[in-house]
C-alpha cells in the first residue's frame, strides 16, 4: 500500500516515483533477497527491482483494492513469500507533476504490485530446529525403546522362570511342584493352578500304575490255571476233555469278572464312572438276586434277609456291579456262609432316603495295608 502511493496517472501516461534510493539501507535497496514488480493492466512492466532484470513475479491475481499473500517463484528459482496488491493509481494534473513520466503512454486500468522476499533466512533456522528436533526425538525414542525392552524383560523374567520349572517336570518326577512363594501376585494363582493340575496328573498316573499292578496280580493265577488245565486236557479222554473245558470256562468267567471289577475301580478312581439314578425296588431286586444265587453252586453258603417294596433312588447297574463283587469275594473266603441284609435308616431332615446293604462273612478279613488301599 505504501508503494501504491508512488503510482500516478498523468494524462495518458503513468509515473512511478519510487526508487531504492528513497529508502537508503532498506532491504529493497540492498535487495538480493527482496524484490518488487509493478505492472500495468495489460501486464506490461511499469517498474521493478533491478535484480529482477525484466523477470515477472507471478501470483494468482486479485481484485482491485484486495491484498493477497502466497508463494512466489523468485529469479533464483527458489520459492519465496509474496504480497500482491491491485489498485487504481491516483490522478495528477500534468501541470502539478514535475519531472519525466516513466510511461508516457499507458493503458487505462489498475496497477498490480508484487513484493516478494526470500524465506532462506527463516528456512535455515527452521531446518536447524527441525534437525535438532529429529535428533532429539530419535534419541528419546531409542532411549524409550531400550527402557521399554528392559522393563518388559524384567517383567517377564518371573514368567520365564515359571516356564523353566514346568518344563523340568517330566513323567518320571510328577511329584515335583512349581514354587508358589516369592512370585509376583499375578503369577501366584497360575502357580497354584499348575500345582493342582500336577497333583491330579500324578494321581491319574498312580491309578494307572496301580491298575496295571492289580491286573497283573489278579490275572496271573487264573491264566496259569487255564494253561495248566489246557495242557492236562490236551491228551485226555473225551469225558476228561469236557471236564477240562468246563473248568476253563469257569476260570475264564472268573477272569472276566476280575477284569470288569478292575475296570470299574479304575473308572471310579478317575471320576469317569457315570451314575444314572432312577427309582428302583431294591427289595425285589435283592430277592431275585438271592434266588438266582441260591440256585447255583453257592446256594448252601448264601442267606438273605430282605423285604420287597424298598423303593429308593439309585443306579441299579452300579449296585449290581458292586454287590456282585462283594458276594463273589465273600463266598470265596467265607468258611460257613454269607449273610446279606438291608436296612433303611431314618434320613436326616432334608436328606434323601438311604438304604444300607450289609454283606457279612466269616473270612480272614483285610489286612491293614489292604484297608489303606481301599480307603
Amino acid at each position: 500500500q505504501v508503494l501504491s502511493t508512488a503510482a500516478e496517472r498523468i494524462g495518458d501516461g503513468m509515473d512511478f516515483d519510487f526508487a531504492p534510493e528513497l529508502a537508503p539501507g532498506g532491504p529493497i535497496e540492498t535487495g538480493l533477497d527482496y524484490y518488487f514488480d509493478a505492472r500495468l493492466s495489460d501486464g506490461s512492466l511499469l517498474k521493478q527491482t533491478p535484480m529482477l532484470k525484466g523477470a515477472k513475479l507471478d501470483m494468482q491475481g486479485t481484485r482491485v483494492g484486495v491484498m493477497a499473500l502466497g508463494p512466489v517463484v523468485l529469479p533464483n528459482g527458489r520459492v519465496g513469500r509474496g504480497c500482491e496488491y491491485t489498485f487504481e493509481p491516483r490522478k495528477v494534473e500534468a501541470a502539478a507533476h514535475a519531472g519525466a513520466v516513466v510511461r508516457p503512454f499507458a493503458p487505462p486500468g489498475p496497477v498490480r504490485i508484487v513484493i516478494a522476499a526470500s524465506t532462506s533466512d527463516l528456512e535455515r533456522p527452521l531446518a536447524a530446529l527441525a534437525l535438532t528436533e529429529l535428533l532429539v526425538g530419535t534419541g528419546v525414542l531409542c532411549a524409550t525403546v531400550l527402557a521399554l525392552l528392559s522393563s518388559v524383560r524384567r517383567g517377564l523374567a518371573p514368567l520365564s522362570e515359571l516356564a523353566q520349572e514346568v518344563t523340568a517336570i517330566q513323567p518320571a518326577n510328577l511329584s515335583a511342584r512349581v514354587t508358589e512363594t516369592g512370585r509376583p501376585n499375578e503369577l501366584r494363582p497360575i502357580a497354584s493352578r499348575l500345582n493342582a493340575l500336577l497333583a491330579r496328573l500324578e494321581a491319574a498316573f498312580t491309578r494307572e500304575k496301580r491298575f496295571a499292578s492289580n491286573a497283573a496280580h489278579e490275572l496271573r493265577t487264573p491264566v496259569a490255571e487255564v494253561r495248566a488245565i489246557a495242557e492236562v486236557g490236551s491228551g485226555a479222554q473225551p469225558e476228561a476233555m469236557r471236564r477240562a473245558l468246563r473248568e476253563i470256562a469257569s476260570v475264564a468267567s472268573e477272569m472276566q469278572g476280575t477284569i470288569s471289577t478292575l475296570l470299574t475301580i479304575a473308572r471310579a478312581g478317575s471320576g469317569l464312572l457315570s451314575v444314572s439314578a432312577s427309582q428302583v425296588d431294591l427289595g425285589t431286586y435283592l430277592s431275585e438276586l438271592c434266588t438266582r444265587r441260591q440256585a447255583g453252586p453257592l446256594a448252601p453258603r448264601l442267606e438273605c434277609l430282605v423285604e420287597p417294596g424298598l423303593l429308593i433312588e439309585t443306579d441299579l447297574a452300579a449296585i449290581a456291579s458292586v454287590l456282585g463283587n462283594l458276594l463273589d469275594n465273600a463266598s470265596k473266603w467265607s468258611k460257613r456262609g454269607v449273610f446279606l441284609s438291608v436296612s433303611l435308616p431314618v434320613p436326616a431332615k432334608g436328606h434323601p432316603k438311604q438304604a444300607v446293604i450289609l454283606v457279612e462273612d466269616d473270612g480272614p478279613g483285610l489286612s491293614a495295608e489292604q484297608r489303606a488301599k481301599i480307603g
